[in-house]
């Protein structure tokens, strides 16, 4: 956490920076992308308002450049902030018009398909999130995205805890466990893999370095 809130705060002093020197450059998608990550940094900050301010005027930028990847991004950004501050109502506007941008990524369908059950399940209705978060599960269960079925897998069982269904909550949730752990002990052999294989590329270099300096080392006498 410590070192996520020093991140935060240098990309926030980086980006202010930048922001000054993207006023002389003029150039307006620099200018874009700058205010939308100062929006991005601000809500990773847990500063919603600051957020929102930045993700404005990247958006009014964005009118008059008409830049796809950004209208996409900075719709999803207010859907986003709004969920965060408690306008559900305002959130759900904004992800219903996220959807029709997602349907060429799979990943991001599914996202949005889920974000919109969650804005459901904040506003007490269970039984209507229920209908996006299966929907969700089945997309990531045909496309095999096992990442994505353990995400789904939660938030079943958070909606059907809500719904008072414990059977089905209790299932999703073991479901979530057990893929989470498996996640988290191939996350940290992966690790251990990489940091074997540094170890093993830093005890060759050095045994190499020792073999060349030997090997002066016994042209220099042969030369003495």
């Amino acid at each position: 956490i410590c070192a996520d809130a020093i991140l935060i705060d240098i990309s926030l002093n980086h980006l202010k920076d930048v922001t000054v020197l993207n006023k002389s450059l003029q150039n307006d998608t620099i200018k874009l992308q700058n205010l939308y990550n100062l929006g991005y940094t601000y809500e990773r900050d847990d500063k919603p308002q600051k957020a929102l301010k930045y993700y404005k005027k990247a958006e009014k930028l964005n009118n008059s450049l008409h830049l796809v990847e950004y209208n996409f991004k900075i719709t999803e950004a207010f859907a986003s902030i709004y969920e965060d501050i408690g306008k559900y109502d305002s959130a759900m506007i904004f992800y219903r018009r996220v959807s029709p941008m997602t349907q060429s990524n799979i990943y991001e369908q599914i996202d949005n398909i889920n974000n919109i059950g969650d804005i459901h399940r904040k506003s007490g209705q269970a039984d209507s999130s229920l209908l996006y978060y299966t929907k969700a599960y089945e997309l990531s269960v045909k496309n095999h995205i096992t990442r994505k079925i353990e995400q789904n897998a939660r938030d079943l069982a958070l909606a059907y805890e809500q719904t008072g269904n414990l059977k089905n909550a209790l299932s999703y949730f073991k479901m979530h466990i057990d893929m989470y752990k498996q996640f988290y002990d191939e996350q940290s052999t992966a690790q251990i893999n990489q940091l074997q294989i540094i170890h093993e590329s830093d005890k060759l270099h050095k045994e190499i370095e020792l073999h060349k300096s030997q090997a002066a080392n016994r042209t220099l006498q042969r030369n003495i």
